[in-house]
């Protein structure tokens, strides 16, 4: 069952929890980009695969272009 703020006051009910505030949540949704971004960027081959099969430069890419999506997920709102 939801309730509102007023809900709560209303039937004395007690909420004992965090309460994030929008920059405490844009905080760590942006770690967690961070992160993400960086896994991705770990997962990159090394120059010795790319240069030995052109499909890990694809891959290497693929995946700088997934992390530069990841840390810019933030920008659009």
């Amino acid at each position: 069952m939801i309730f509102t703020p007023q809900e709560v006051e209303d039937c004395r009910l007690l909420y004992v929890g965090p309460v994030l505030t929008p920059t405490q949540i844009s905080e760590m949704l942006a770690g967690e980009r961070d992160r993400c971004a960086k896994a991705c960027e770990h997962l990159k081959p090394s120059m010795d695969d790319v240069i030995s099969n052109s499909f890990f430069g694809v891959r290497g890419v693929a995946l700088v272009d997934a992390a530069s999506a990841i840390r810019n997920l933030g920008d659009k709102s």
